[in-house]
């Protein structure tokens, strides 16, 4: 499985706020939000608190997850993002580091990153 890592700690005042990633027909792709936990949010361990996925080119859906598991096209447990120029916001459940899997049934390219 490809996986992208965003590092989105501010180490060098240059925190990085998305991945550009182009997906392959079935196969699953993780993007990785890594960085330094931040003590004034409810939840001290959270990486970032939403992400969006914004498709910009496919034929075919998006599927995706933010809890860690894998992404199935047409599966029960993925959100998806229908057609290019589409977006959806979710807040992941998964935490430090924030994994959202990506997987579609066409070539496609997407764009993950943190909501600020």
């Amino acid at each position: 499985m490809p996986t992208v890592v965003v590092d989105v700690a501010d180490r060098d005042g240059l925190p990085d706020f998305a991945a550009h990633v182009d997906l392959k027909a079935g196969e699953v792709t993780e993007v990785v939000f890594q960085g330094d936990a931040t003590p004034l949010r409810p939840i001290n361990s959270e990486t970032v608190r939403e992400v969006e996925v914004i498709v910009v080119e496919c034929v075919e859906p998006v599927w995706w997850t933010t809890d860690g598991s894998d992404p199935a096209v047409r599966g029960g447990r993925s959100f998806v993002v229908p057609d290019a120029g589409s977006s959806d916001v979710r807040r992941p459940t998964t935490f430090l580091p924030t994994r959202v899997k990506l997987v579609s049934a066409g070539d496609a390219v997407v764009s993950v990153q943190r909501v600020v």
